[in-house]
């Protein structure tokens, strides 16, 4: 009687483990690698982690799709002539791309050049900044706005009312289920979905 309880205490145990594991939506999960992917010049706004090899610091950035995938590139790039770049390409995407398959929404990706860190602002971006704009106390405000505004046929501009560098609106954004891109005609930020 004893071993029977132990059987079904243990598969119970195990069901809600495995049960209970943290589900993404497929089509949160699409839109997701959809930015992640974006290589044009109007560019997703993504946050991911990145981890400095060489001094193993990490930190969480939000910089262009673009940058992050040039960086990646340019981690691997060992010679500047057209066939290694060919071939960094391809071997750097394939890596990429099994990453962002197999993360959430914030996936990590480790630097060893830094060149590549340079490409996405490693050294530069304040992470201090964006808790600062997550604290402001319109923030919740224009949050509450865009998702009750949003709308995919009419682009919904966001202008820098801080006057300050938008990666640090667009990581706070970004956090809250918008997705943003930048527009390569303004230079403004469009909201391009809104997924929580």
């Amino acid at each position: 009687m004893k071993q029977i309880q132990y059987i079904l205490s243990l598969t119970l145990l195990i069901a809600l483990t495995f049960g209970c594991k943290r589900q993404i939506d497929p089509k949160v999960k699409e839109a997701y690698y959809e930015a992640f992917t974006n290589k044009s010049t109007a560019s997703n706004y993504v946050v991911f982690t990145a981890i400095d090899l060489q001094t193993n610091k990490s930190k969480e950035i939000c910089c262009p799709s673009r940058s992050l995938i040039d960086a990646f590139i340019h981690d691997d790039l060992s010679q500047k002539d057209s066939i290694s770049f060919i071939n960094s390409y391809y071997k750097a995407c394939s890596v990429y791309d099994s990453i962002l398959i197999s993360s959430t929404y914030n996936p990590t990706f480790k630097f060893k050049k830094s060149e590549s860190l340079v490409d996405i602002d490693f050294y530069n971006y304040d992470i201090d900044s964006v808790e600062y704009y997550s604290n402001q106390p319109d923030i919740a405000a224009l949050i509450e706005s865009i998702k009750k505004n949003f709308n995919d046929t009419v682009p919904l501009l966001l202008i820098d009312y801080y006057k300050t560098d938008s990666r640090y609106v667009n990581h706070v954004l970004y956090k809250n289920g918008i997705l943003c891109k930048n527009n390569c005609g303004t230079g403004f930020t469009v909201i391009s979905k809104i997924l929580k």
